[in-house]
């Protein structure tokens, strides 16, 4: 394009480009090209991205885009800044796979201000540096990215000034001090940089002086923390402008001592806190004595600093806490809350001209407490009596006709008058309770479901949206340290009260959890209440397990988590760690590094718990140990929250009809919500069906997509999707819908985990089906829809033969794999495909080019047998039980059970993956069909059978590896991975009573056992 100087075709010109590439991106205020705060270009300007739903997905997709390498943090909270144009994009949700940021999920409305503008972290070519193992982006191991691989820093020479550059780099603000000796713990790759040496003023720690080579160990680890915003308060003053000094430091807020603490050091204070002018420094623990460890001593303030962290100190002491230190600011009138129950509540006091003064209750109303509350850092108002309620005030009366619009930062900024006609029986009592928290049920002050205390009750939350963040700002409410981890689903156990609070979204920074966004209206009951494990003192998690209660056992201690030897190690102290973790009882106590090998130190040996003591720790054992990784200890436990524990199932039972049932809903229970096909050609197609609460429910297709297919499949052992189809693809079904809007990253173990709705407005035109990639594929070509054909049968790929190979028979592999129409035929050759070699499965396929499945068309033969028929289990309680169907001709059909018996269900099972028969139903047992039957098992072809449907064969299967016993008068449950029921029981559970019986597992049968029976 050929543009001249005028200012209009270049306006043209860059509009025309804007409209043919789409919106545009760039990252900004960050250190180079691959770091900053996130813009997008639309309609002629610059936009910010908000933080709501921001994470590594959405990051990964931006550095990519950018050409920037991979993402290596995503944060929110305007970290680099708050952008000044509008907001573009909300809620964005990428898969982590789109060429684009603007491919992405998202919304084009919004209720974001801009310090929620979302920034990233890009590894590009150049050498990058990030912070580990702290307590958030700015404190933390220094590593540096080089050659593909993160490195660390070795401490030599380490000082404040190479700290300086690195918090700088990182957008960090100021450095508070620099570790070394692997203070953050210490790192596994290699160590990249020695004996640094920067001035202070370079711009990445890569532009200091440094060798490349050491002669360090990870002992020498460098770390950092930096002072990013404000990381100091004022405590038990009367506002935010006047209190006890603390200064947050290594996840703790830490006291100052008042030796040498004056007014200098009081200005620096007030000054970082944007509250004026100091106007005294009192020491003497005058604003009461602070609970923490003391921080800093000798403060020698020049009044000039930006921080009170870079004044001169000491940070060694020889204080208590009768001698904090404090701070009166002087920023405008200032605000307390008097005679009330806490610092939250009472009768509303403001300072002005050296004195306290009442405020008149005329006009005063919740409006006028929302903003006291506010200013207070209190949450919301939740009642602003008048008429002396807490008492009358001594001091003049100042504020009168207070007529706040509810948005005004401080009181003062509402309209009033300062002339009045008032007495103190008039004064406003803004009872503004700041709604206070607690965990309940967990297994201190520190774990347990979340309940806050609002108009004088104790009432849940909600898990919709609950995650770590929202954890994170309770466990700081609570002092309790760090968030570890915020199950939801009732983990601990349901609460009785209302619910409160619903869809809370904090960004992790509020001091409260009233102050994160969030609805008090809701669709929750208390299967939905949210939890918390907060980090104090040491703490317990079980890792590499299918959910939160299995997995290898490691305990947090000393800033570190650790393993545990399995020298010793048995079922009693499995069991500790279950009650201890909130997951009911121990399963199995598995040892040998079963869930992985730890990286960690290992940290307790040689346990012997009694079963009866409350956490790990308080059981007997070593600290020194002579273990590797090989011998890291594991647990199963059994929660019955619905989490899936133990992986495998083998059931041995009699023919008794009534013990099946239990057994089959006792299971159904214990698993949680499965997942099956219905109405495709085999276990890996088919419409999407969930078993929840004794019923099969269909799945709605809203935002149904590859992403949700890809889970099923996994799920059911069936490989990768294919295609998503909905709009009823599979025909409609019949039961209840349960669950829509799903949304899942493609990572998740199975579909429920995926965050879902279970409220919809779907019909069964809408539900959801899947095709999985398992019984055929393309293999040596140059994307997944070209190569070699090949076919799975009994677990091994095998060849298809290429003679009389042509493009009908081409058509209908690609129909199969969703890849549309045939293009053309390979022959071997431009294949790779040498003679010889592998198994040739099926020979002379002959197609006409409409069929569905490549094993529906004529063909010689599978190994000189016929290819077998595709079969199903319908109406069954899991995949593994149920009505026998066998697709022929176009038609599922049912088999007559005239001559059935066990040796024809083997051959089902066995053609299913479903392990070994059990057990072969009489007389329909789970329903009717309403097809042909078909009868079974017929060397040379079945054969078409006029059978009464009430004759109908059924099946039941063990499964894929469970096992469940029952003996004597209990239910005894093993997870093993063998065929035998190991003597290693969990607690029984006593159901020699029809009343427990029935109450227990809800039957409407049910059966007292009285003589040992092993089933």
């Amino acid at each position: 394009m050929n543009l001249s100087s005028s200012r209009t075709r270049i306006t043209l010109a860059l509009n025309y480009v804007s409209k043919e590439l789409g919106p545009q991106i760039r990252l900004v205020n960050g250190t180079g090209l691959c770091s900053g705060r996130v813009e997008v270009y639309y309609s002629g300007q610059w936009g910010t991205v908000c933080d709501d739903d921001w994470d590594m997905m959405d990051a990964e997709v931006v550095c990519r885009q950018l050409n920037c390498g991979s993402a290596v943090s995503a944060p929110g909270n305007d970290h680099f800044g708050q952008g000044s144009g509008p907001t573009w994009m909300d809620d964005v949700v990428c898969s982590g796979k789109e060429s684009t940021l603007t491919q992405c999920p998202h919304n084009t409305t919004h209720n974001c201000k801009h310090g929620g503008d979302s920034g990233v972290f890009c590894v590009s070519g150049s050498p990058q540096i990030r912070l580990v193992n702290g307590t958030g982006l700015c404190s933390g191991r220094v590593e540096v990215y080089y050659s593909g691989q993160w490195r660390t820093v070795c401490d030599d020479d380490w000082d404040m000034m190479d700290a300086e550059v690195v918090c700088r780099q990182l957008n960090c603000g100021s450095a508070v001090s620099a570790p070394g000796n692997g203070h953050f713990g210490q790192g596994s790759g290699p160590t990249w940089m020695d004996d640094v040496v920067c001035s202070g003023n370079e711009s990445t720690l890569t532009q200091c002086p440094h060798n490349t080579t050491h002669n360090c160990k990870h002992g020498e680890d460098s770390g950092v923390f930096c002072l990013s915003g404000p990381q100091i308060r004022l405590v038990n003053g009367t506002g935010l402008c006047s209190g006890r000094v603390e200064v947050y430091y290594s996840g703790q807020w830490r006291t100052v001592c008042d030796d040498d603490w004056d007014m200098m050091d009081a200005e620096v204070v007030c000054r970082q806190l944007n509250c004026g002018s100091a106007v005294s420094a009192p020491g003497n623990g005058h604003f009461g004595q602070g609970s923490g460890p003391t921080w800093m001593d000798d403060v020698v303030c020049s009044g000039n600093e930006s921080t009170l962290t870079q004044c001169p100190h000491n940070t060694t002491h020889n204080c208590k806490h009768g001698e904090d230190s404090g701070v009166f600011c002087l920023s405008g009138p200032q605000i307390r809350l008097v005679n009330g129950t806490g610092l939250c509540s009472g009768r509303v006091e403001v300072y002005y001209s050296g004195q306290w003064r009442t405020v008149c209750d005329d006009d005063w109303d919740m409006m006028d407490a929302e903003v006291v509350c506010r200013q207070l850092n209190c949450g919301s108002a939740v009642s602003a009596p008048g008429n002396g309620h807490f008492g009358q005030g001594s001091g003049p009366t100042w504020m009168d006709d207070v007529v706040c619009s509810g948005n005004e930062s401080t009181l003062t900024q509402c309209p009033h008058n300062t002339t009045h006609n008032c007495k103190h029986g008039e004064d406003s009592g803004d009872r503004t309770d700041c709604p206070q928290i607690r965990l309940v049920n967990g297994t201190g002050l520190c774990s347990g479901r979340v309940e806050v205390y609002y108009s004088g009750q104790w009432r849940t939350v909600c898990d919709d949206d609950w995650d770590m963040m929202d954890a994170e700002v309770v466990c700081r409410q609570l002092n309790c340290g760090s968030a570890v981890s915020a199950p939801g689903n009732g983990h601990f156990g349901q609460g009785s009260g209302p619910t409160w609070m619903d869809d809370v979204v904090c960004s992790g920074n509020e001091s409260t959890l009233t102050q994160c966004p969030h609805n008090t209206t809701h669709n929750c009951k208390h299967g939905e209440d949210s939890g918390v494990f907060c980090l104090s003192g040491p703490q317990i998690r079980l890792v590499n397990g299918t959910g939160l209660c299995s997995g290898r056992v490691e305990v947090y201690y000393s800033g570190q988590w650790r393993t545990v030897c399995d020298d010793d190690w048995d079922m009693m102290d499995a069991e500790v760690v279950c009650r201890q973790l909130n997951c009911g009882s121990a399963v199995s106590a598995p040892g040998n590094g079963h869930f992985g090998q730890g990286s960690g130190p290992t940290w307790m040996d040689d346990v012997v718990c009694s079963g009866n003591e409350s956490t790990l720790t308080q059981c007997p054992h070593n600290t020194t140990h002579n273990c590797k990784h090989g011998e890291d200890s594991g647990v199963f436990c059994l929660s019955g929250n619905g989490f899936y524990h133990p992986p495998c199932a083998l059931m041995n039972l009699s023919s008794s009809r009534t013990r099946i049932t239990l057994a089959l809903n006792y299971v159904s229970k214990q698993l949680g919500p499965q997942i099956r096909l219905v109405n495709g050609t085999g276990l890996c197609s088919g419409r999407v069906e969930v078993y929840y609460s004794g019923q099969w429910r269909t799945v709605c297709d809203d935002d149904w997509d590859m992403m949700d297919a890809e889970v099923v499949c996994r799920q059911l052992n069936c490989g990768s999707a294919v295609s998503a189809p909905g709009n009823g693809h599979f025909g409609q079904g019949s039961g209840p819908t349960w669950m829509d809007d799903v949304v899942c990253s493609g990572n998740e173990s199975t579909l429920t985990q995926c965050p879902h709705n279970t409220t919809h407005n779907c019909k069964h035109g809408e539900d959801s089906g899947v095709f999985c990639l398992s019984e055929i594929r393309l293999v040596n070509g140059s994307s997944r829809c070209s190569g070699r054909v090949e076919v799975l049968y009994e677990s091994q790929w095998g060849r298809v033969c290429g003679q009389n190979w042509d493009i009908n028979d081409a058509n209908v592999v690609c129909v199969q794999l969703g890849c549309g129409r045939a293009k053309s035929v390979l022959d071997s050759a431009q294949l790779g495909h040498r003679s010889g070699g592998g198994t040739t499965w099926l020979d002379n396929v002959g197609c006409r080019g409409n069929e569905s499945y490549l094993t529906e068309c004529s063909h010689g033969g599978l190994k000189h047998q016929d290819f077998k028929p595709s079969i199903r289990l319908v109406n069954g309680t899991d995949l593994c039980s149920g009505r026998v169907e066998v697709y022929q001709a176009g038609q599922w059909k049912n088999v007559c059970g005239d001559t059935w018996n066990l040796q024809y269900v083997n051959v089902v099972c066995r053609q299913l993956g479903c392990g070994k028969a059990l057990w072969a139903p009489e007389k329909a047992y789970f329903g009717q069909g309403s097809g042909r039957s078909i009868t079974q098992c017929s060397r040379t072809a079945q054969r078409t059978h006029e059978c009464g449907h009430g004759n109908d064969a059924d099946v039941v299967c063990s499964g894929k590896c469970r096992i469940y016993c029952l003996h004597f008068s209990y239910i005894r449950i093993w997870f093993e991975n063998s065929e035998k029921c190991r003597n290693q029981t969990v607690p029984s559970v006593n159901v020699s009573s029809l009343d427990v019986l029935t109450y227990r597992f809800g039957l409407a049968e049910a059966f007292p056992l009285h003589r040992p029976i092993l089933f």
